[in-house]
């Protein structure tokens, strides 16, 4: 076998140039996947995200990317449904466990911290691959909103705005020109559709659409209906 083919099929072994290549793949997979943005404003924090393609047979309500973790924190996640299907369920207990054992909420930090080191250890656990999921994770605590991203090696950061999924870069670039402090609910839902608008070809409608917010109230999921009335001054705006 050569140095090459070892370098791209070795999974929990550094290649040549200093790369787990593995993990390079499964950001690849997450790059293929529908697009999700996070935009933190003045007193909010605001997930959106296109679904997965589907056919005319499938119902769009049983394409979920976005969760509702407790009432304070809110996630959502680009790339292989399965996988997700895996971290969704583990931080749920990870939330659930916290609360039964000292009767208050997980902070997102500690939430982010203990999702993260779970992807991590797949990269270096013979026998397993990478999860080929990115994740953003929400909440506003301690009277700050806040906005993590996570990617399939176990990285995790804050941000003012993220975006993960297909064309990513091109997504968080936009934001970053747009951005603003003051923003507040409104204006970061008109940034996040704008920035999904980038690279989609064809008008954004609500049952493809999922949108979450997190203030000092708590986590709140957006109705079709609510999301079709904030696209329907949206596009009458543009």
């Amino acid at each position: 076998m050569s140095n090459a083919e070892f370098c791209d099929y070795s999974l929990t072994t550094f290649d040549c140039n200093g790369r787990l290549r593995q993990v390079d793949y499964a950001l690849a997979m997450v790059n293929r996947n529908a697009p999700s943005v996070g935009i933190v404003g003045c007193d909010s924090v605001l997930l959106a995200s296109i679904k997965r393609d589907c056919t005319p047979l499938m119902e769009p309500e049983t394409l979920l990317n976005m969760q509702c973790l407790n009432k304070k924190l809110g996630i959502v996640y680009a790339g292989h449904e399965p996988d997700y299907r895996v971290m969704g369920n583990y931080a749920l207990k990870t939330v659930a466990a916290f609360d039964a054992a000292h009767h208050e909420i997980i902070s997102i930090q500690k939430l982010v911290t203990s999702v993260s080191q779970l992807m991590q250890e797949n990269t270096q656990t013979v026998g397993t691959r990478p999860f080929a999921v990115s994740l953003l994770t929400c909440g506003h605590q301690r009277g700050a909103a806040q906005l993590y991203e996570t990617l399939p090696g176990g990285d995790f950061r804050t941000y003012q705005c993220a975006a993960i999924g297909k064309a990513a870069e091109k997504r968080r670039q936009f934001m970053i020109n747009k951005h603003k402090w003051s923003l507040d609910l409104d204006g970061c839902m008109n940034l996040a559709l704008d920035a999904l608008q980038k690279d989609y070809n064809g008008i954004l409608t609500a049952p493809m659409l999922q949108i979450g917010y997190a203030n000092c109230a708590g986590f709140a999921e957006l109705s079709t209906d609510e999301i079709t009335k904030i696209l329907q001054k949206y596009y009458l705006w543009e």
